[in-house]
Protein backbone atom coordinates (compact mmCIF):
# COMPACT_ATOMS: atom_id res chain seq x y z
CA UNK A 1 0.00 0.00 0.00
CA UNK A 2 1.18 3.98 -0.95
CA UNK A 3 2.14 5.49 2.30
CA UNK A 4 0.76 9.21 2.00
CA UNK A 5 3.55 10.46 4.39
CA UNK A 6 5.52 10.48 1.21
CA UNK A 7 3.28 11.72 -0.95
CA UNK A 8 2.64 15.49 -1.61
CA UNK A 9 -0.90 16.15 -1.39
CA UNK A 10 -0.92 19.34 -3.58
CA UNK A 11 0.06 17.32 -6.48
CA UNK A 12 -3.87 15.94 -6.20
CA UNK A 13 -5.10 19.58 -6.63
CA UNK A 14 -2.94 20.49 -9.86
CA UNK A 15 -3.96 16.93 -10.97
CA UNK A 16 -7.32 18.01 -10.90
CA UNK A 17 -6.73 21.11 -12.45
CA UNK A 18 -5.03 19.89 -15.49
CA UNK A 19 -7.45 17.33 -16.24
CA UNK A 20 -10.35 19.54 -16.21
CA UNK A 21 -8.79 22.13 -17.58
CA UNK A 22 -7.38 19.98 -20.48
CA UNK A 23 -4.10 22.89 -20.72
CA UNK A 24 -1.54 22.86 -18.16
CA UNK A 25 -1.44 26.81 -19.50
CA UNK A 26 -5.08 27.32 -17.93
CA UNK A 27 -4.40 25.20 -14.96
CA UNK A 28 -2.11 26.83 -14.09
CA UNK A 29 -3.34 30.42 -14.41
CA UNK A 30 -6.31 29.10 -12.36
CA UNK A 31 -4.03 27.53 -9.51
CA UNK A 32 -2.08 30.96 -9.53
CA UNK A 33 0.97 28.95 -10.72
CA UNK A 34 3.66 28.83 -13.33
CA UNK A 35 3.19 26.64 -15.90
CA UNK A 36 6.94 24.82 -15.46
CA UNK A 37 5.83 24.84 -11.60
CA UNK A 38 2.50 22.81 -13.10
CA UNK A 39 4.59 20.39 -15.16
CA UNK A 40 6.78 19.77 -12.59
CA UNK A 41 3.87 18.68 -10.30
CA UNK A 42 2.47 16.58 -12.97
CA UNK A 43 5.82 14.97 -13.65
CA UNK A 44 6.18 14.26 -10.05
CA UNK A 45 2.42 12.31 -9.81
CA UNK A 46 4.04 10.94 -12.84
CA UNK A 47 6.25 9.05 -11.31
CA UNK A 48 4.17 8.25 -7.74
CA UNK A 49 1.44 6.51 -10.06
CA UNK A 50 3.69 5.45 -12.77
CA UNK A 51 1.46 6.34 -15.89
CA UNK A 52 1.64 9.03 -18.57
CA UNK A 53 -1.81 10.86 -16.58
CA UNK A 54 -1.62 13.29 -19.94
CA UNK A 55 -0.30 13.26 -23.22
CA UNK A 56 -0.16 16.13 -26.11
CA UNK A 57 -2.42 17.13 -28.01
CA UNK A 58 -3.22 20.15 -30.52
CA UNK A 59 -5.11 22.75 -27.99
CA UNK A 60 -3.97 21.02 -24.45
CA UNK A 61 -3.33 17.33 -22.92
CA UNK A 62 -5.61 14.53 -23.40
CA UNK A 63 -5.76 12.09 -20.30
CA UNK A 64 -4.64 8.63 -20.12
CA UNK A 65 -6.70 5.85 -19.34
CA UNK A 66 -5.45 5.65 -15.73
CA UNK A 67 -5.62 9.48 -15.24
CA UNK A 68 -9.75 8.95 -16.11
CA UNK A 69 -9.97 6.28 -13.55
CA UNK A 70 -8.18 8.27 -10.73
CA UNK A 71 -10.26 11.91 -11.81
CA UNK A 72 -13.16 10.72 -10.01
CA UNK A 73 -11.29 9.60 -6.86
CA UNK A 74 -9.83 12.42 -6.34
CA UNK A 75 -12.26 14.93 -6.95
CA UNK A 76 -14.86 13.33 -4.34
CA UNK A 77 -11.55 13.33 -2.11
CA UNK A 78 -10.53 17.05 -2.67
CA UNK A 79 -14.40 17.58 -2.68
CA UNK A 80 -14.59 16.03 0.49
CA UNK A 81 -12.24 18.26 1.95
CA UNK A 82 -13.36 21.72 0.45
CA UNK A 83 -16.66 20.70 2.54
CA UNK A 84 -15.11 19.94 5.87
CA UNK A 85 -13.11 22.58 6.04
CA UNK A 86 -15.54 25.08 4.97
CA UNK A 87 -18.04 23.46 7.20
CA UNK A 88 -15.07 24.52 10.17
CA UNK A 89 -14.63 27.70 9.41
CA UNK A 90 -19.10 28.38 9.19
CA UNK A 91 -20.60 31.15 7.92
CA UNK A 92 -22.57 33.90 10.01
CA UNK A 93 -24.92 36.19 6.78
CA UNK A 94 -24.44 39.09 9.80
CA UNK A 95 -20.96 39.61 9.12
CA UNK A 96 -20.14 38.30 6.21
CA UNK A 97 -18.68 40.94 3.69
CA UNK A 98 -18.69 38.18 1.14
CA UNK A 99 -19.27 39.39 -2.83
CA UNK A 100 -22.21 36.99 -4.18
CA UNK A 101 -22.00 36.22 -7.83
CA UNK A 102 -25.48 34.77 -9.38
CA UNK A 103 -25.63 34.23 -13.77
CA UNK A 104 -29.27 35.18 -13.93
CA UNK A 105 -30.38 34.36 -17.62
CA UNK A 106 -32.58 36.44 -20.37
CA UNK A 107 -33.60 39.33 -18.64
CA UNK A 108 -34.57 37.94 -15.19
CA UNK A 109 -31.83 40.26 -13.64
CA UNK A 110 -34.88 43.18 -13.28
CA UNK A 111 -37.11 40.56 -11.85
CA UNK A 112 -35.11 38.89 -9.28
CA UNK A 113 -32.38 41.25 -8.83
CA UNK A 114 -34.33 43.69 -6.28
CA UNK A 115 -36.01 41.65 -3.63
CA UNK A 116 -32.67 39.40 -3.71
CA UNK A 117 -30.90 42.50 -3.02
CA UNK A 118 -33.34 43.33 -0.36
CA UNK A 119 -33.40 39.78 1.45
CA UNK A 120 -29.51 39.92 1.49
CA UNK A 121 -29.61 43.19 3.22
CA UNK A 122 -31.94 42.04 5.78
CA UNK A 123 -30.09 38.71 6.14
CA UNK A 124 -26.32 39.74 5.84
CA UNK A 125 -26.02 43.84 5.79
CA UNK A 126 -22.58 43.54 4.90
CA UNK A 127 -22.55 41.36 1.37
CA UNK A 128 -22.83 42.38 -1.94
CA UNK A 129 -24.51 40.96 -5.00
CA UNK A 130 -23.33 40.53 -8.29
CA UNK A 131 -25.83 39.76 -11.11
CA UNK A 132 -23.79 38.41 -14.42
CA UNK A 133 -24.40 37.41 -17.86
CA UNK A 134 -23.77 34.26 -19.82
CA UNK A 135 -21.95 34.98 -23.14
CA UNK A 136 -20.93 31.11 -23.16
CA UNK A 137 -23.40 28.85 -21.84
CA UNK A 138 -20.16 26.54 -22.36
CA UNK A 139 -18.28 27.99 -19.54
CA UNK A 140 -21.11 27.70 -16.99
CA UNK A 141 -19.78 24.53 -15.17
CA UNK A 142 -16.48 25.88 -15.07
CA UNK A 143 -16.78 29.20 -13.58
CA UNK A 144 -19.78 27.64 -10.91
CA UNK A 145 -16.90 24.90 -10.58
CA UNK A 146 -14.04 27.81 -9.96
CA UNK A 147 -16.65 30.08 -7.64
CA UNK A 148 -16.63 32.79 -10.34
CA UNK A 149 -20.07 32.09 -9.94
CA UNK A 150 -22.09 31.26 -6.73
CA UNK A 151 -25.39 30.02 -8.46
CA UNK A 152 -26.97 30.51 -11.72
CA UNK A 153 -30.89 31.29 -12.46
CA UNK A 154 -31.79 30.11 -15.87
CA UNK A 155 -34.68 28.74 -18.05
CA UNK A 156 -32.41 25.76 -19.28
CA UNK A 157 -31.79 22.87 -17.26
CA UNK A 158 -28.00 22.39 -17.70
CA UNK A 159 -26.48 18.47 -18.55
CA UNK A 160 -23.28 18.76 -17.17
CA UNK A 161 -23.07 15.50 -14.31
CA UNK A 162 -21.40 18.08 -12.39
CA UNK A 163 -23.90 20.62 -12.17
CA UNK A 164 -27.03 20.23 -9.62
CA UNK A 165 -30.57 22.06 -10.79
CA UNK A 166 -34.06 22.81 -8.75
CA UNK A 167 -36.86 24.43 -10.75
CA UNK A 168 -38.03 27.17 -8.29
CA UNK A 169 -40.34 28.87 -10.94
CA UNK A 170 -42.00 28.99 -14.03
CA UNK A 171 -43.06 31.58 -16.41
CA UNK A 172 -46.07 32.17 -19.28
CA UNK A 173 -44.90 33.81 -22.81
CA UNK A 174 -47.65 37.08 -22.85
CA UNK A 175 -47.95 39.65 -25.44
CA UNK A 176 -47.25 43.60 -24.73
CA UNK A 177 -48.48 46.80 -27.03
CA UNK A 178 -48.64 50.15 -25.77
CA UNK A 179 -51.82 51.43 -24.25
CA UNK A 180 -53.16 53.55 -27.09
CA UNK A 181 -52.05 51.36 -29.76
CA UNK A 182 -53.68 52.58 -32.98
CA UNK A 183 -55.19 48.86 -33.66
CA UNK A 184 -54.67 46.24 -31.08
CA UNK A 185 -57.80 46.36 -28.71
CA UNK A 186 -58.49 43.71 -26.39
CA UNK A 187 -57.92 40.39 -26.67
CA UNK A 188 -54.72 39.48 -29.30
CA UNK A 189 -55.43 36.85 -31.92
CA UNK A 190 -53.49 34.90 -33.79
CA UNK A 191 -54.32 36.88 -36.71
CA UNK A 192 -53.49 39.78 -34.80
CA UNK A 193 -50.18 38.48 -34.36
CA UNK A 194 -49.62 37.04 -37.78
CA UNK A 195 -50.39 41.43 -39.23
CA UNK A 196 -48.78 43.14 -36.71
CA UNK A 197 -45.20 43.86 -36.83
CA UNK A 198 -42.96 42.50 -34.44
CA UNK A 199 -40.19 43.36 -32.00
CA UNK A 200 -37.79 40.93 -31.06
CA UNK A 201 -34.72 40.05 -29.45
CA UNK A 202 -31.35 38.30 -29.82
CA UNK A 203 -30.43 37.18 -26.57
CA UNK A 204 -29.02 33.44 -26.09
CA UNK A 205 -32.15 30.44 -26.81
CA UNK A 206 -33.20 29.83 -23.56
CA UNK A 207 -34.64 26.55 -24.58
CA UNK A 208 -37.63 24.41 -23.05
CA UNK A 209 -40.89 26.55 -23.45
CA UNK A 210 -39.53 29.11 -25.33
CA UNK A 211 -39.14 26.64 -28.16
CA UNK A 212 -42.35 26.09 -28.52
CA UNK A 213 -43.48 29.48 -28.62
CA UNK A 214 -40.65 30.25 -31.23
CA UNK A 215 -42.23 27.45 -33.07
CA UNK A 216 -45.94 29.26 -33.03
CA UNK A 217 -43.70 32.82 -34.09
CA UNK A 218 -42.33 31.07 -36.87
CA UNK A 219 -45.74 29.72 -38.08
CA UNK A 220 -47.41 32.83 -37.98
CA UNK A 221 -44.29 34.09 -39.75
CA UNK A 222 -45.17 37.92 -38.68
CA UNK A 223 -42.90 41.09 -39.96
CA UNK A 224 -40.05 41.52 -37.52
CA UNK A 225 -39.50 44.96 -38.02
CA UNK A 226 -36.12 45.36 -35.25
CA UNK A 227 -34.64 43.41 -33.28
CA UNK A 228 -33.01 44.50 -30.41
CA UNK A 229 -30.06 42.74 -27.76
CA UNK A 230 -31.88 41.86 -25.05
CA UNK A 231 -35.59 41.16 -24.15
CA UNK A 232 -35.11 43.53 -21.42
CA UNK A 233 -34.97 46.28 -24.47
CA UNK A 234 -38.28 45.10 -25.48
CA UNK A 235 -41.21 46.92 -23.20
CA UNK A 236 -39.27 49.99 -24.09
CA UNK A 237 -39.36 50.06 -27.96
CA UNK A 238 -42.91 48.49 -27.48
CA UNK A 239 -44.03 51.97 -25.26
CA UNK A 240 -42.39 54.33 -28.51
CA UNK A 241 -43.67 52.67 -31.40
CA UNK A 242 -46.87 50.59 -33.07
CA UNK A 243 -44.76 47.42 -32.35
CA UNK A 244 -45.80 44.27 -30.65
CA UNK A 245 -43.78 42.08 -28.24
CA UNK A 246 -43.75 38.37 -27.08
CA UNK A 247 -42.38 38.61 -23.50
CA UNK A 248 -42.17 36.49 -20.18
CA UNK A 249 -45.11 37.26 -18.10
CA UNK A 250 -43.17 38.54 -14.96
CA UNK A 251 -40.79 40.85 -17.17
CA UNK A 252 -44.08 42.49 -18.68
CA UNK A 253 -45.66 43.11 -15.09
CA UNK A 254 -42.29 45.01 -14.08
CA UNK A 255 -42.47 47.56 -16.84
CA UNK A 256 -46.25 47.74 -17.92
CA UNK A 257 -47.51 50.43 -15.66
CA UNK A 258 -44.54 52.89 -15.69
CA UNK A 259 -44.25 52.35 -19.58
CA UNK A 260 -47.73 52.61 -20.25
CA UNK A 261 -48.29 49.27 -21.76
CA UNK A 262 -51.11 46.48 -21.77
CA UNK A 263 -50.45 43.18 -21.25
CA UNK A 264 -52.39 40.21 -23.81
CA UNK A 265 -52.45 36.74 -23.22
CA UNK A 266 -49.97 34.58 -25.88
CA UNK A 267 -53.09 33.07 -28.18
CA UNK A 268 -51.85 29.96 -28.83
CA UNK A 269 -51.99 27.69 -25.72
CA UNK A 270 -48.10 26.36 -24.66
CA UNK A 271 -46.43 25.05 -21.79
CA UNK A 272 -44.89 27.31 -18.99
CA UNK A 273 -41.70 27.87 -19.07
CA UNK A 274 -39.43 26.53 -16.00
CA UNK A 275 -37.09 28.80 -14.34
CA UNK A 276 -34.02 26.72 -12.96
CA UNK A 277 -31.54 27.13 -9.62
CA UNK A 278 -28.06 25.64 -10.97
CA UNK A 279 -24.70 25.03 -8.71
CA UNK A 280 -21.73 22.98 -9.27
CA UNK A 281 -21.82 19.66 -7.28
CA UNK A 282 -18.61 20.66 -5.77
CA UNK A 283 -20.05 23.26 -3.31
CA UNK A 284 -23.33 21.43 -2.43
CA UNK A 285 -22.18 21.64 1.23
CA UNK A 286 -20.88 24.96 1.40
CA UNK A 287 -22.28 27.33 3.90
CA UNK A 288 -22.34 30.45 2.30
CA UNK A 289 -23.98 29.08 -0.74
CA UNK A 290 -26.62 26.76 0.63
CA UNK A 291 -27.63 30.35 2.72
CA UNK A 292 -27.47 32.37 -0.60
CA UNK A 293 -29.46 28.65 -2.79
CA UNK A 294 -32.44 29.19 -0.08
CA UNK A 295 -32.84 32.56 -0.32
CA UNK A 296 -32.75 32.90 -4.52
CA UNK A 297 -35.80 29.45 -3.95
CA UNK A 298 -37.38 32.37 -1.62
CA UNK A 299 -37.16 35.29 -3.93
CA UNK A 300 -38.07 33.27 -7.52
CA UNK A 301 -41.21 31.57 -5.55
CA UNK A 302 -42.23 34.87 -4.41
CA UNK A 303 -41.18 36.91 -8.24
CA UNK A 304 -42.73 34.67 -10.46
CA UNK A 305 -44.81 31.65 -10.66
CA UNK A 306 -44.76 28.82 -7.91
CA UNK A 307 -43.77 25.30 -10.17
CA UNK A 308 -45.80 22.54 -10.74
CA UNK A 309 -45.70 20.61 -8.02
CA UNK A 310 -42.95 17.65 -7.87
CA UNK A 311 -40.37 19.85 -9.26
CA UNK A 312 -37.25 17.74 -8.43
CA UNK A 313 -33.50 18.89 -7.41
CA UNK A 314 -31.53 16.84 -10.34
CA UNK A 315 -27.87 16.30 -10.64
CA UNK A 316 -27.48 16.59 -14.65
Amino acid sequence: MLNLRSVDLNLLTVFEAVYEERNQARAAERLAMTQPAVSNAIARLRHVVRDPLFVPASRGVVPTPAAERLYPRVREALSSLREGLAGERGFDPRTTTAAFDILIGYGGGAILGPPLLHWIDREAPRARLRIRSLDDPATLPRRLRDGQLDAAVDYVAPDDPDLAHEQVAEGRPVVIVRRDHPRVRGRVTRAALARERLATHLERHPGGGMREIEAVLAGLAPHVAIEVATALALPAVVAATDLIAVIGDTIAEVYARPLGLAIHPFPVPVAPVPVFLIWHLSHDADPAQRWLRDGIRRVAAQAGRRPRAGAKVTAG
